[in-house]
């Protein structure tokens, strides 16, 4: 017997972050944020991730947390409201910070 969905978690976490409803978040985990359904509500959202997370470092970390999970560039470029390649950058920033680290 299966305890939880994870696909439920994953438009839990979506809908947290981004402050839209349950439907909402369920049609970006279905579709994508580059779906023109979810780019309409997308726009409209009620809170943005930068207000939920102050520090730029804590964003970060939140990033490589959701992509360890399995969510795609894309999905988090549209979580945090930034351009793709700005996800990329900073979880290569984490990368290099984690192995000088080492």
């Amino acid at each position: 017997m299966k305890l939880y969905d994870e696909d439920g978690c994953y438009c839990l976490l979506i809908a947290i972050l981004t402050g839209v409803d349950a439907s909402r978040a369920r049609k970006l985990y279905q579709y994508g944020p580059n779906h023109p359904i979810c780019r309409k509500f997308m726009k409209r959202r009620q809170a943005s991730v930068k207000k939920h997370l102050e520090t730029r470092s804590e964003r970060m970390r939140a990033m490589k947390e959701m992509k360890e999970k399995g969510c795609g560039i894309e999905m988090l470029a549209a979580v945090f409201d930034c351009d793709c390649s700005t996800v990329k950058r900073n979880l290569k920033k984490l990368e290099v910070k984690a192995n000088d680290g080492i």
